[in-house]
């Protein structure tokens, strides 16, 4: 058995490292969602791979700079976009003036990094990628991540070309869920292969966490018994949805409050969503708070609600199975590829915040019921979502590019 281990880990050291570059907005700067999953991505694969990441930045300079995170060169620089429905010609003329330099210093950083492999989300300005991968004959790779396929028809029409021509030059498409490799097919047909690789959780690093920690600064007493919310405010979480649904569950439980993590352009709405429903003593805005903030809150919660109208394959799931969260979730995406209704959470319809009130009172009166759900959760996350699975399943399609 030695000898085994042994072999295999002297050819994890005999296989090349590849030179990735990955393109993320905001790095290193993401407290949630995909972005704080690939920043994830990033962190393990520096051990077997020598990793660059670019982060296209709408401040930052026209000349790009560098500076290190964690060991590793994150270059910044605005990559200007040649489309605008609000001022369409000067858009194009101040990409005329600026676009030669971009490329051009994109195309040194490739050039003195020795680039190998791209790795990239989905957003229009990735169209400048394309470009370079074909002067230099750089592989590269596109994750979608859930909701681009939903609205994808719903963004300007000038976005959505460059999208396709971003997503037609890819070598390789990843879709985070086997329901989005269908729903991304159904947008994009003619990408004939989609690859369905889960979103994984780091099962060694995130164990449960001591229930009697303090959390330090927090902006308010903790109630005793709550739900929880964790995700953007943004109409596509659905967090509109479980407002509305809380005048039910408070009619039933008055001493129940409903606990939201996040920031969005939407917090004035919900806020006065929540001035107007009976229940506005038992439902609380936190804001943005830091992952380990929202690891101690889950660790106390009873539930996490999910109301969300569209979904990849939400990272909070993963993390509330960790902390042997029951979850009460839209049937929407890839959420039924965690949640097994009535094994470890419930599903609901979205835009249902009826169905969503009655499950969510079921768990809270049956106690029994709730632990055992969040127990089925985790043992669900740690056999079929543990992070070594997705990272395994990259470096093959990073291996597979370079050759």
């Amino acid at each position: 058995m030695k000898k085994m281990v042994g072999d295999s880990k002297q050819h994890q050291d005999n296989l090349e490292r590849l030179r990735i570059l990955y393109v993320l907005p905001g790095y290193p700067r993401m407290a949630n969602g995909h972005l704080s999953y690939a920043s994830w991505l990033i962190d393990k694969m520096k051990d077997k791979h020598d990793i660059s990441v670019f982060a296209p930045d709408d401040c930052a300079e026209k000349t790009m700079h560098c500076h290190k995170v964690n060991d590793i060169n994150v270059y910044k620089l605005m990559i200007p976009m040649p489309i605008s429905r609000q001022t369409p010609i000067r858009t194009l003329l101040v990409w005329l003036r600026f676009f030669p330099s971009v490329i051009y210093q994109l195309y040194k950083l490739l050039e003195s990094r020795e680039i190998q492999v791209i790795h990239t989300t989905y957003h229009s300005y990735n169209y400048i990628f394309r470009i370079l991968c074909f002067i230099k004959g750089i592989k590269y790779i596109v994750t979608l991540h859930g909701s681009e396929t939903v609205y994808f028809n719903k963004i300007p029409w000038q976005h959505r070309k460059l999208v396709r021509f971003v997503i037609r030059g890819a070598d390789a498409v990843v879709a985070v869920s086997v329901a989005l490799k269908k729903s991304a097919g159904d947008v994009f047909p003619e990408i004939s292969d989609i690859t369905a690789i889960h979103n994984g959780i780091d099962t060694e690093e995130v164990q449960s966490v001591d229930q009697n920690n303090v959390i330090v600064d927090f902006p308010l007493e903790l109630p005793d018994r709550y739900c929880l919310i964790v995700g953007r405010l943004h109409p596509v979480k659905g967090i509109d949805i479980a407002i509305n649904s809380w005048n039910e569950v408070y009619a039933h439980d008055p001493e129940i409050y409903l606990l939201i993590v996040g920031d969005g352009d939407a917090y004035s709405e919900y806020q006065s969503l929540i001035n107007t429903s009976n229940a506005k003593e038992r439902i609380i805005l936190l804001g943005g708070q830091e992952n380990s903030t929202v690891r101690i809150l889950m660790s106390k919660a009873l539930l996490l609600l999910l109301p969300s109208r569209s979904e990849g394959l939400p990272a909070v799931c993963l993390e509330a199975g960790m902390a042997r969260l029951p979850i009460v979730g839209s049937d929407v995406g890839g959420v039924s590829e965690v949640i097994d209704d009535a094994v470890n959470g419930y599903l609901v319809p979205t835009e249902d915040p009826v169905a969503l009130a009655t499950k969510t009172i079921e768990l809270l009166t049956d106690d029994e019921k709730r632990i055992r759900f969040g127990n089925e959760l985790r043992f669900k996350v740690l056999n079929n979502f543990d992070s070594r699975l997705c990272s395994k399943a990259y470096d093959e399609i990073y291996r597979a590019l370079s050759l």
